[in-house]
Parts: structure tokens; C-alpha cells; sequence
């Protein structure tokens, strides 16, 4: 195991952030991206819709067939909005298309609704939903309760390289006038998990495929082609800015950010699993920077990880029906004896930890199914209290696989 501690200053990132930011409105919906994203001008908008004109009339068309999703009565094709960032990554530009049924639609707003699509060469790889309403079950009680949905997309790198685009989605219920009413701790909480789609070794093209999430938490969820499913303990939700502290803050190498859960017993556990092909990979180490490492007094005002267990063939595991059912409120159904246990400093770190290599594995899904796979299972085994905050907080991890860290270089 090897640990850095961190020269670097994490308010000089925020500075050179701040410094270029472009869209300064998407600061409460896209907290992750709004720094590296720029308005189109009218005229620059006019030559996209043109040369884009056929995904984006069937965007409108599959938006129109659900016509609830802006809770509107009226067909969107007569009061849609359509808005359209650019994002420039080294060589690569991506184009973020907003479809909103608000003529002036408040970004800043918590009311704010749209939906987005990310384009990149005339190409449809990713569209997300944001403050829209579903009926879906979500404290596993076999009954459907009013909830909402809120999806990022961010497109990571690394040294100006793309690294892959990450898909996460935050859902929790609320009542008719859309409050918040899942609680725990007397705070907000929301399910979190994520889709991420590595272009490292992979071009992006007309069979690429990075899709809604469809909030399945599931084991045996399906897996879009080439993606690798994250899921996560339940995270932290704020009131005016829901994806603040979700699962996207540990992948967006941006040490700022954190992931910051709102479990029962303030644990957590990131579980990263795919069965598809083109996504299977061999762990070799992971990193992490722990806490929440904004600032020294945010730092020690949360809790930061002690233990952090590891496995790399959790299906292989015992007692994995019983944990799964109770997988986002407690650790205590899953025995630590089938884990491997390291232990973290207390003080501000970068810890890599190099691990027996993870090779994918195969696993029985059903009577007659069977899946090649890959798995890395990370749980919080013991945690540094907080001296104000009862939250558990990790700032970035990675995961090193045969071709390079999964989320980025990190230059080790």
C-alpha cells in the first residue's frame, strides 16, 4: 500500500475552476460539469440544430410520447425549449442538448425541469432526466409511492483525455408538492447508482450505447453493452442542489467533490460490476483520497474511512440474497471474514492499494444462465468520527484495471 499525502491545494482548483466557468447558471444542476461549459450564440445554435436535425425531431418525438414527463397536459412540441452548451475535452467536443417545457426555463429554480442529450459527432450516446416525477417503488415494500429523478452526465478525463462518460442517477419519494419525505437521520436521502462507459480502448459511434439507468438496483439488472454498473449506499441529499453529495462526486477527479452517503449506520459500500463483454476487466489496485477533502475543517468535521474491505467475486460470496434485500440501510447481514481489510490514515491522504489481480469470473444468474463477469466490492468497515457531521464522506477513487486506471491517470 502506498500513501501520498496531498500538497496539492484543492482551493486552487476551485480558483482555476471559477476562473474559466462558462455556464454559471447550470451551477446548481450540473455541479460537476458546469466549469467546462459554454452557451452556444444563437447563430452557433441554428447551424447545430440543422446539421443534428434528425436526433433531435426523434428526441422530440420520443419525448412527445410521454407527454407526463414535464408534468404538462399540453404536447411538448409546442412549448419545448431547446438550449444547447458545448464541451470541449483536449481534441474531443461533446454538445449538451436541454429540452425544457419552460420558455425561460430557471436553471436555479426548484422547480427546474428538463431533460438533456449528450451528442458528440452527430451521434446520440446519452440522454438523463432532471426533477422529473415517476411511480416507482422505492423502500422495497412491494408497493409503487410517488418519486423523483435526477440523472448526471459527465463526460470525465484526464490530462485533457476522455476517459469514459458517467451516468448517475439520484431517485427519492416525495409528497404532492414535491417535498423530499424519505428520511433518515433527520436529513434527506436518495438511491444513487451509475452507469460508466470507458473510451480508453473504445471509439464512440453509431453502436455505442450509454443509456438511462432505469433505476434498477437489482443484482441481476441489466447492463447496457460495454457499461459498468456502479451502485452505492443511499447518499445525502441537499434540498436546493440534489446531486451536491451523490455517487458522481467519487469519479469526477475533482478532489473538491465528495460522495457523501446517508446510511443507517453511516457506512457504505460502492460495488462496481459488469457481465458484458466489452467492459470485463482485471482489478489490480484501487486509490482513494478519503473524506471530505474540500478543506482541513471539512475534513475533520466529517467522517473520513478507517477500514475499507475489498472483493473482487462477490457473487461467490454467502449470505448475498439475505444482504442484498437490505443492501442500502446496514452492513451487518455480510460477514467481513470473506473480505480483505486494509486500514486508512486518519490524516488528509491519497491511498493506493494494490490488490491480487481480480480476474472476471463466472456466475448463475438463473436455472440456465451463466455470465462471464467482473466485480470490485468495496465496503467501509470502521470509520474517523466527525468532530460536527455524522456523515461518512470519500473525495475520489479509482480503479486500476490491465489497460490503466479505469477513471483517469493519477500519476502515480
Amino acid at each position: 500500500m502506498r500513501i501520498k499525502t496531498l500538497v496539492f491545494t484543492v482551493a486552487f482548483l476551485l480558483i482555476s475552476f471559477s476562473l474559466f466557468a462558462e455556464a454559471q447558471e447550470l451551477k446548481s444542476v450540473m455541479p460537476n460539469s458546469w466549469q467546462n461549459i459554454v452557451k452556444l450564440t444563437k447563430d452557433e445554435e441554428q447551424k447545430f440544430l440543422l446539421s443534428n436535425k434528425s436526433i433531435i425531431d426523434m428526441r422530440i418525438m420520443d419525448l412527445q410520447k410521454n407527454k407526463n414527463i414535464f408534468n404538462s397536459d399540453h404536447s411538448l412540441n409546442q412549448i419545448i425549449n431547446i438550449q444547447i452548451y458545448q464541451e470541449i475535452v483536449g481534441n474531443e467536443i461533446f454538445y449538451r442538448v436541454i429540452f425544457s417545457n419552460s420558455e425561460d426555463i430557471d436553471y436555479a429554480s426548484r422547480d427546474c425541469k428538463f431533460e438533456q442529450m449528450l451528442v458528440y459527432k452527430n451521434i446520440k450516446i446519452a440522454t438523463g432526466a432532471y426533477n422529473i416525477n415517476k411511480q416507482m417503488e422505492f423502500n422495497e415494500l412491494d408497493s409503487y409511492e410517488l418519486c423523483v429523478i435526477y440523472e448526471s452526465i459527465d463526460v470525465l478525463e484526464s490530462n485533457n483525455i476522455v476517459s469514459g462518460i458517467l451516468i448517475t442517477t439520484v431517485s427519492t419519494s416525495i409528497d404532492d408538492s414535491g417535498k423530499f419525505t424519505a428520511k433518515r437521520k433527520e436529513q434527506s436521502y436518495g438511491k444513487n447508482m451509475a452507469y460508466f462507459h470507458s473510451l480508453k480502448n473504445n471509439t464512440i459511434d453509431s453502436s455505442t450505447k450509454i443509456v438511462y439507468c432505469n433505476i434498477s438496483f437489482s443484482p441481476d439488472a441489466m447492463i447496457p453493452d460495454g457499461n459498468i454498473m456502479i451502485r452505492a449506499s443511499d447518499c445525502l441529499l441537499d434540498n436546493n442542489v440534489p446531486l451536491k453529495y451523490s455517487l458522481q462526486n467519487a469519479f469526477d477527479n475533482n478532489p473538491s467533490t465528495s460522495y457523501v452517503e446517508n446510511a443507517e449506520n453511516d457506512f457504505m459500500y460502492i460495488d462496481f460490476f459488469t457481465r458484458e463483454e466489452k467492459a470485463l476487466f482485471s482489478t489490480t489496485a484501487f486509490a482513494i483520497i478519503n473524506g471530505y477533502a474540500q478543506n482541513n475543517s471539512l475534513y475533520y468535521s466529517n467522517n473520513r474511512v478507517k477500514e475499507i474491505a475489498y472483493n473482487t467475486k462477490f457473487y461467490q460470496l454467502s449470505g448475498v440474497e439475505k444482504w442484498w434485500k437490505n443492501v442500502r440501510n446496514t452492513m451487518m447481514d455480510l460477514s467481513l471474514n470473506e473480505f480483505s481489510v486494509i486500514s486508512l490514515p486518519e490524516k488528509l491522504t491519497y491511498t493506493i492499494q494494490t490488490i491480487e489481480p481480480g480476474i472476471p469470473f463466472t456466475y448463475q444468474a438463473g436455472q440456465n444462465e451463466y455470465y462471464d463477469a467482473s466485480r470490485l466490492f468495496l465496503l467501509v468497515a470502521d470509520i474517523y468520527k466527525g468532530n460536527k457531521y455524522n456523515d461518512t464522506c470519500i473525495a475520489e477513487i479509482n480503479i486500476k484495471t490491465e489497460n490503466g486506471w479505469l477513471f483517469g491517470d493519477i500519476g502515480e
